[in-house]
């Protein structure tokens, strides 16, 4: 008669246990050492600032790398929308042009290759991707009402370009992988770490950089002589159209803060903002931004 052997099976708390006291060896204390002073080197030597708001972040990503991946995503982008991208030489497209050049001037990014396309779409929505590639949906046309709203919404997509936050994403999910390899051994489930990974990490720093997005955007905005009212009212608009969908998710669980909270920040930030937009821009030129609206 013979005999069956069984695995042992230990537990998550002994495999964890297990893992910690393996680092009294001298050998693996060394080897963690060296480990953590590269990876905090490493971290050190790529970290940066953000212009306009000074947070500091880390990007592995090269620049060059960065535009080419932009313009790859938005060459299969234009590809997937073929028949349903309105032609430059529409009044739309010329607006949104007209507009976009305008606040990209200002945005000191010389090295962008700024593409500005409008696609036939009903969502109110507009999307920016690495190296100045922006993209807006007619339903935010039919939704805006004047220059200073759509430049709005413009600056807060070249604000995403300036603060290059699909490169510091990317970064991020170098980042991510030890942590969620050190989880998944911990937790010994994937699903439930990436819920957590998401739910604690991904989604408030995707929030933080609309916020932040918003603020350089206001910035950008005023700096090209559109009026910075034209950011709250254009965000009380989304946010009301929003409240139309009865699915609306709550704010820890969406890539987007609050409509509410965006639009208290940027009117406390108006003050500071009418104040340049009175000082620098002149009389004249407020009153063509406020005419250009039935301009091409």
């Amino acid at each position: 008669m013979g005999y069956r052997h069984f695995k042992t099976h230990r537990s998550r708390t002994q495999r964890l246990v297990d893992f910690v006291y393996s680092f009294r060896k001298p050998r693996n204390q060394v080897l963690l050492g060296v480990t953590a002073a590269g990876c905090y080197s490493y971290y050190r030597g790529h970290l940066e600032n953000v212009p306009y708001t000074n947070r500091r972040r880390m990007i592995d990503m090269r620049r060059e790398d960065e535009l080419k991946l932009g313009e790859s995503q938005f060459n299969q982008l234009k590809n997937q929308f073929t028949g349903h991208i309105l032609s430059q030489a529409s009044p739309p497209s010329r607006r949104v042009e007209r507009i976009g050049r305008r606040i990209a001037s200002v945005s000191e990014q010389e090295d962008y290759d700024w593409e500005f396309v409008v696609f036939e779409r009903a969502e109110p929505n507009a999307f920016c991707l690495p190296g100045g590639k922006i993209g807006v949906f007619t339903g935010m046309l039919d939704l805006v009402d004047t220059d200073d709203e759509l430049a709005a919404v413009l600056a807060h997509e070249v604000g995403h370009a300036v603060a290059r936050h699909s490169a510091e994403q990317v970064s991020k999910m170098f980042i991510l992988i030890p942590v969620r390899l050190l989880m998944a051994f911990v937790l010994d489930t994937y699903i439930l770490n990436d819920i957590l990974v998401n739910l604690f990490v991904v989604l408030p720093s995707s929030r933080r950089n609309e916020m932040e997005a918003d603020y350089i955007g206001l910035r950008l905005m005023t700096k090209a002589c559109y009026d910075p009212r034209g950011s709250p009212a254009i965000f009380t608009k989304l946010g009301e159209y929003a409240k139309q969908n009865p699915m609306k998710i709550p704010e820890y669980l969406s890539t987007h803060p609050a409509d509410d909270r965006r639009i208290t920040t940027l009117e406390g930030l108006l003050p500071e903002a009418l104040g340049e937009y009175e000082t620098q821009c002149s009389p004249s030129l407020r009153r063509f931004s406020r005419m250009s609206a039935f301009s091409l």
